[in-house]
């Protein structure tokens, strides 16, 4: 009576370990995910801010000097 309790509760436990061990696994999935996707915005961010910044001092009446010196 005694060993097949144990041994239910040996199985019991043997599952919710290996849930556990899945909802783990997904929320550290979408941790990265949303990680690399945070990493994605920065970058558009920085490459962009130059973009705007020119854009910005253009607008106000500040010219840019053109590439070639001229």
């Amino acid at each position: 009576m005694a060993a097949e309790r144990l041994k239910n509760a040996a199985i019991i436990n043997a599952a919710v370990v290996f849930i556990l061990c899945i909802e783990l696994f997904i929320c550290f999935h979408f941790n990265s995910q949303k990680r690399a996707q945070i990493k994605n915005y920065q970058q558009i961010l920085t490459t962009s801010e130059p973009i705007l910044n020119g854009a910005a001092k253009y607008k106000k009446g500040i010219k840019l000097k053109p590439l070639n010196g001229k």
